[in-house]
């Protein structure tokens, strides 16, 4: 099981935040419906779904002031600042990421 959070668009673009037991399998479903690309930009193993919920709630809690709707949030730049989202590497692997960003998530 995964927490993921996945772009829709470029840069800075909406950020769905929400979790599955397979993220890239989710992410097709989720294009399917979309008319912008959509790209994995990190993902969590966790232990179980009640951590799974735990931690959605959590990032859900922390970018409420930026939903914009559902699970769906305009928070592109606070991961960019949580080095997250690397703008200067719009393809970085999720499984890829600054040792920052995963010290910072892996302490939530």
């Amino acid at each position: 099981m995964y927490v993921y959070f996945i772009q829709a668009g470029r840069t800075n673009g909406l950020v769905k935040i929400g979790y599955a037991k397979d993220p890239e399998k989710r992410m097709a479903d989720l294009q399917i419906g979309s008319s912008l690309p959509l790209r994995l930009i990190y993902k969590i193993k966790v232990s179980g779904l009640a951590e799974a919920r735990d931690k959605e709630r959590y990032f859900h809690l922390k970018f409420a002031r930026q939903r914009a709707h559902g699970e769906w949030f305009y928070c592109a730049r606070h991961l960019k600042r949580m080095g997250i989202l690397q703008p200067s590497q719009p393809d970085t692997s999720p499984e890829r990421l600054p040792e920052s960003a995963l010290e910072h998530l892996n302490s939530i």
